[in-house]
């Protein structure tokens, strides 16, 4: 009886360790994933600086990102795709940094503020959309965030309105504010936004 304790134990420890292994390599496999996915989308990026989205072709792009058409093919369908992740990537980090960091409602100066500031950051993509005439990828993303607000009642049309009048005018004040080269600061422009309320 307790030759098969040991046994059982012993097999329980095998199973342990070989589940344990297989975790460590979903997470290795997981971990390749995102960094062929962003050395993609980064590799995009630089291209589009100096050729448009229509004449950027695949096998360019791979080179850039030192990866294989196989892993393009593997986790994109098309350059606009490509795109639209980079976009998620974008907003999730957004979610994960000023979101989680911020008590401030989301129109409130210090969130606005803290949100151009970020935002600022990835002004280089906007302006690719922009270039590619894609940059509506900005303003379904800040139509998403706006749904997601607790006040919003899409059941509701009449009280969706000011939400989405609020979208529009944080897309094209941002998109006015990075195509004239960020001149005005950041402070000036969230005390602007801060007096649109809802």
């Amino acid at each position: 009886m307790n030759q098969n304790n040991t046994q059982s134990s012993g097999y329980l420890q095998l199973k342990q360790g070989a589940y344990l292994i297989r975790l460590k390599l979903i997470k290795w496999e997981v971990t390749m994933a995102q960094d062929a996915k962003q050395y993609i989308a980064e590799a995009l990026l630089q291209l589009m600086e100096k050729k448009d989205l229509k004449e950027i072709h695949i096998k360019d792009l791979v080179a850039k990102a030192g990866v294989s058409r196989m892993s393009y093919y593997r986790y994109f369908s098309s350059k606009e795709e490509i795109l639209q992740y980079y976009m998620k990537y974008i907003l999730e980090r957004y979610m994960n940094t000023v979101e989680q960091n911020n008590a401030n409602s989301f129109h409130s100066y210090e969130h606005i503020l803290q949100s151009l500031l970020f935002f600022q950051q990835y002004k280089h993509f906007a302006l690719c959309l922009h270039k590619a005439g894609m940059d509506s990828l900005l303003l379904d993303a800040l139509n998403d965030y706006i749904r997601k607000q607790p006040a919003f009642d899409e059941h509701k049309c009449i009280r969706s309105y000011p939400f989405y009048f609020y979208a529009g005018a944080l897309y094209n004040i941002f998109m006015q504010w990075i195509l004239h080269d960020t001149v005005d600061s950041a402070e000036d422009l969230a005390q602007i936004i801060a007096r649109l309320r809802l």
